[in-house]
């Protein structure tokens, strides 16, 4: 079933003037996360990513040979072989 004409252009005036149905999707915001929709894990995963970007990079690794090209009908899309990151050992 198709929802909207041309879905892949940036339309948003298709919203203005219709009812939202309770179980449409609504999807995450960006903006102030006290007057907009927001995740409600949003401040664990941003405190989460912080201490992860320190600890990598301080950490010694390689990345071996991988496939890293990403598909686009893959929701969500990500490298086809992950992303590998071997520690080196001292």
């Amino acid at each position: 079933m198709e929802l909207w004409d041309n879905p892949y252009e940036f339309r948003p005036e298709r919203f203005l003037g219709r009812q939202v149905d309770p179980f449409e999707l609504v999807p995450q915001g960006a903006g102030d996360p006290h007057t907009n929709h927001r995740c409600p894990g949003e401040p664990s995963t941003v405190a989460i990513l912080r201490t992860l970007a320190i600890r990598l990079s301080r950490l010694d690794y390689r990345v071996p040979d991988q496939d890293l090209t990403i598909s686009l009908r893959r929701v969500p899309a990500r490298v086809r072989s992950g992303f590998v990151l071997v520690p080196n050992h001292s």
